[in-house]
């Protein structure tokens, strides 16, 4: 079946929570509920959080793309902010994807506009951000497009079904996760698809015999990653994604300087928290807020400011950095190593994320000394809910200055060997949002830094199996979680200790990799089921000319992730070689070069 290529793109939808579905006639609802019972009456291809390969995963540019190349709908990850609005993210943690610690609901929505994706990924639009579920919602209605939702959190499902009824979209509903749904299960308007398989894990969505397997399995849903072989082996159509332009983004609010202040401050006429004043003075007067800021923290003597004044003022000062570098003064320098400096650890957490984004360089021996602290979660789990709350804080805090060591891209010696101390002696806590946090941060600035010494520490923090570990699996066994190798809670550290191989880059990196890639599955699923999958990608990241022969001969391996993430990266970064290969060993994916 030929592949179509793409013409000029349409707009992404406005990433604002006001954001109203279009008006349909009657003529135009009928059609699209004929296209969509045209859908359930065929063999369905969902795509897992969008075409997740082509774009950042959970976003309108994934969504738009799975469509684009023929799939019939979307799996989607609906969560809560702090305000209640309703956005797509499907990792508790939010520092998998964005630079930001905590989950969802720990934010505000337009908090969450601030932050950006770690790297720009395939056809991820410029400045790409979380999209609200309405604005999904949008999008689906208009592409006609089926729905598996994976509702995340408990009490979502009133207000998911409430924005459903209010589209017309019930029928668009093919599947709904058991956990957090009940309304939506129990509801005789919603008419489950049953399934044929998952396509999701190690890159089963890449291999031709393992899609035609699923395919002659009784059932209506194929889900995948990537729709490409599924679509060309089920004999449909198969386009290629347009590259979406940069989103538009309308101002939520127009309030006054001052009553923006008011809130940031405390002041006893404030009408709106201080971290949404906050993000609000950036969205909105990014460049002139920080020397206002500025001078009103240091008018009101810093010291005698509030925790949450001193911390949300430097999380403004951080941001408007990002966004405008000419605000980084000198008197906002000194004001972040001041408040890195703060005898609360929430306000020197914010600090250190700020120098990061305000590449402040003389903070570099301050958060060396951060990370060479050992606080009390390094040793044992906290057993009360007061030592539980202070261990977060710490992970929290160590977890940022290890990112701005990254950010900062210091390699000094000194630097290098407090990051590797992080990852030996990182933080635990019950709750799997902190645990190995700090650790995990630490992994990701050795890499970023491309500091070779860490090397032994990287593989060991991979393949230990900590007895420090011991009472958190059993918490989760009496929670009623299936059992797992104490090894495998450290799993946050795990994967970024992996990606840090792979940044690294050098041959005994690329050594480690293909012998955790080498491991057989039953060993392999005892330090993390996806290891294959995140060594081979890890393995194919490294761009060094000479690495041409590892990618070419991944196309070989026994292991589908190996296969899968070959061809991937063949595609996505061609050469001759490469090229020659895929003629040998994946023809199919020719036609997408």
């Amino acid at each position: 079946m030929p592949v179509t290529r793409p013409t000029a793109a349409p707009p992404l939808f406005y990433l604002d929570k006001g954001i109203t579905l279009p008006p349909e006639t009657v003529a135009q609802a009928a059609a699209r509920h004929a296209k969509i019972a045209a859908r359930r009456a065929g063999v369905s291809v969902i795509c897992h959080r969008g075409a997740m390969r082509m774009a950042h995963q959970n976003t309108l540019s994934a969504y738009r793309a799975a469509m684009e190349m023929g799939a019939d709908g979307l799996e989607i990850d609906p969560r809560g902010t702090k305000d209640g609005v309703l956005v797509l993210f499907h990792d508790d943690m939010t520092d998998q994807l964005i630079d930001a610690f905590g989950r969802i609901s720990d934010f505000y929505y337009e908090e969450l506009l601030l932050h950006v994706y770690h790297a720009p990924l395939g056809f991820t639009a410029p400045d790409e951000r979380l999209p609200t579920l309405r604005a999904v919602l949008a999008m689906a209605r208009q592409e006609g497009a089926l729905l598996h939702l994976d509702i995340k959190v408990p009490g979502l499902d009133a207000d998911i079904l409430r924005l459903l009824e209010d589209a017309d979209m019930l029928d668009h509903v093919v599947a709904v996760n058991k956990n957090n749904s009940a309304l939506l299960l129990n509801d005789p308007r919603f008419l489950p698809l049953s399934f044929k398989g998952d396509l999701i894990w190690d890159y089963r969505d890449f291999d031709v015999e393992t899609v035609r397997a699923t395919l002659q399995r009784a059932g209506q849903i194929v889900i995948v990653d990537d729709p490409r072989l599924t679509l060309l082996e089920s004999g449909r159509p198969v386009r290629i994604p347009r590259r979406l332009p940069p989103v538009k983004r309308a101002p939520v609010t127009d309030l006054p300087l001052a009553e923006l202040l008011a809130g940031l401050f405390e002041q006893p006429d404030a009408t709106m928290p201080p971290r949404l004043a906050a993000a609000r003075l950036v969205n909105y007067y990014c460049e002139v807020a920080p020397a206002i800021v500025l001078e009103q923290m240091l008018a009101g003597r810093m010291a005698s400011l509030s925790t949450s004044v001193k911390a949300n003022g430097a999380w403004l000062l951080g941001m408007a950095a990002r966004y405008r570098p000419q605000t980084v003064t000198d008197g906002v320098r000194r004001a972040l190593l001041h408040l890195l400096d703060d005898a609360s650890t929430e306000v020197r957490t914010e600090a250190a994320w700020a120098v990061g984004r305000a590449h402040v360089k003389e903070a570099v021996p301050a958060l060396v000394k951060i990370l060479g602290s050992e606080p009390e979660c390094v040793r044992r789990f906290g057993s009360t809910p007061a030592e539980e709350e202070k261990d977060a804080a710490d992970i929290k805090l160590r977890g940022a200055a290890a990112w701005t060591l990254g950010q900062i891209g210091d390699a000094r010696p000194a630097v290098g060997r407090a990051l590797m101390g992080c990852v030996e002696r990182r933080g635990l806590h019950y709750d799997f949002v902190y645990q190995s946090l700090d650790g995990a941060m630490a992994a990701r600035a050795l890499g970023q830094l491309r500091i070779t010494s860490a090397l032994p520490t990287l593989v060991h923090a991979i393949r230990r199996d900590d007895p420090l570990l011991a009472p958190m699996q059993q918490k989760y066994v009496e929670l009623g979680y299936q059992p797992h190798p104490g090894k495998m809670w450290d799993f946050r550290l795990v994967g970024d200790a992996i990606g840090a191989l792979g940044e690294i880059g050098s041959e005994a990196a690329q050594h480690a990799l293909a012998e955790f890639l080498a491991l057989p599955e039953a060993e392999a699923r005892q330090i993390w089921p996806a290891l294959h999958q995140m060594a081979a990608e890890a393995l194919c990241q490294i761009q060094e000319e000479d690495v041409d022969p590892i990618v070419v001969s991944l196309l070989d391996h026994p292991h589908l992730s190996a296969r899968g993430a070959a061809i991937l990266t063949c595609l996505n970064a061609p050469n001759p070689a490469r090229t020659a290969a895929l003629r040998e060993k994946a023809a199919w994916a020719l036609q997408w070069l």
